[in-house]
C-alpha cells in the first residue's frame, strides 16, 4: 500500500510524497514512527485503512498535509490549523524570535528602571495583528513566560505583568486562535484574542506590535502552488497589486497605539525589505532594520517609534 500511495502522490506532483505517506500512515494507524516500520507488513485494520485512504484522496487533490492532519508544529509547540488560517511556516519563526528578543530586552530595561523600594510591577503589553492561528502571539507569550520563570529560578525574580493581545479580521481565524490558546496557555502571561480589522477594535498602548499581514501580490496568487492558491485563505494572502497595501495602513496607524520608543516588527516577502523599510522611516520609525532568514532572504523588518 505504501509504495502505491507514494507513486500516486508523485504522479499528482506532490513533493516529498514518501514523507507525506509516512505521516498519514502514522495518523491513520495511531502508531509511533518507530513502530510503523515494524508493522509495515502487517495487515492494516479496516478502519485505519479507510482513514488512510481518505487522507490520501485529499492529498491527491493537493490539499495541504497540515490541514489533513489538523496541526502544524511551530516554535516547538503544536498548533491546530484548518482552512480558516494560513499554515504556520518556519519563515514566521524569525518574526516570533524578534518579538521575543524585544520583549525580553524591554522587561530587563523596565525592571532596572524601577527601584526596589517602589515595589511596582513591570508592565509589558504586546499586540499581534493578523494573528491567524495565533502562532506568533501564543509562542511569544509562552517564551516570555519561560523568560520570567528562568529569572525567578536564578534568584532574580522580576515582578511583571505581561499582556498579549491577538487580533484578526476573520471569525474563523479567531476560533482557531482561541483553540490554540486553550492547548498552549501560558501560566503567567495574559493573552486576549479579539476580532478586529487591523486596529479597528484595538484600545490601549503597546510596547511591541507584531504583524504578519497579507503580502502576496494579487497577480502572483494564481501561480502559487495549489496547496496555497486553492486551499489557503485568500484573505490572509492578498496584499494588493504591489503587496504593500497592509503595510501602508499598519505603519500609518500603529503610532497611535505604540508607547514611546515602541517596537513595530513585521514579516515581509523576500523582495519587500527596502520598500517596507522606507515606509517605516517615512512613518516616524528609527533603528529600522531588515532581518534575513537562514537562507539569506529578507524576512522581517523592525523599527522603533521616534517620539
Amino acid at each position: 500500500m505504501k509504495k502505491t500511495a507514494i507513486e500516486r502522490l508523485e504522479a499528482a506532483g506532490v513533493p516529498d510524497a514518501d514523507i507525506d505517506v509516512q505521516l498519514m500512515l502514522i495518523a491513520a494507524s495511531g502508531l509511533e514512527r518507530s513502530r510503523l516500520f515494524a508493522a509495515i507488513f502487517d495487515e492494516m485494520p479496516e478502519e485505519s485503512g479507510h482513514a488512510f485512504e481518505e487522507m490520501l484522496e485529499r492529498r491527491l487533490k493537493r490539499e495541504p498535509l497540515q490541514y489533513i492532519l489538523g496541526s502544524q508544529e511551530f516554535m516547538g509547540h503544536d498548533f491546530i490549523v484548518n482552512s480558516d488560517v494560513l499554515i504556520p511556516r518556519q519563515d514566521t519563526e524569525l518574526l516570533t524570535e524578534k518579538a521575543i528578543e524585544a520583549a525580553g530586552n524591554e522587561i530587563v530595561k523596565k525592571s532596572k528602571a524601577l527601584s526596589l523600594s517602589e515595589k511596582k510591577l513591570v508592565e509589558l503589553n504586546i499586540l499581534d495583528i493578523c494573528t491567524g492561528s495565533g502562532c506568533v502571539a501564543v509562542s511569544t507569550a509562552l517564551a516570555v513566560d519561560e523568560i520570567l520563570s528562568e529569572y525567578a529560578e536564578c534568584g532574580h525574580e522580576i515582578p511583571a505583568r505581561v499582556r498579549v493581545t491577538a487580533s484578526d479580521i476573520s471569525e474563523g481565524a479567531i476560533r482557531v486562535a482561541e483553540k490554540n490558546l486553550e492547548i498552549n496557555r501560558p501560566r503567567h502571561v495574559e493573552v486576549k484574542i479579539l476580532q478586529s480589522d487591523l486596529f479597528e477594535n484595538i484600545s490601549g498602548h503597546f510596547d511591541i506590535i507584531t504583524a504578519n499581514p497579507p503580502y502576496v501580490k494579487a497577480g502572483s496568487i494564481p501561480v502559487l502552488m495549489p496547496e496555497v492558491n486553492v486551499y489557503e485563505p485568500k484573505l490572509a494572502l492578498d496584499g494588493g497589486a504591489d503587496g504593500l497595501i497592509f503595510y501602508r495602513r499598519i505603519v500609518k496607524e500603529a503610532p497611535e497605539y505604540l508607547l514611546e520608543k515602541g517596537w513595530l516588527i513585521m514579516e515581509i516577502d523576500d523582495d519587500q525589505g527596502e520598500a517596507v523599510s522606507e515606509l517605516m522611516k517615512q512613518g516616524g520609525f528609527t533603528e529600522v532594520k531588515v532581518y534575513n532568514d537562514l537562507t539569506g532572504a529578507s524576512r522581517v523588518v523592525g523599527g522603533r517609534l521616534d517620539v
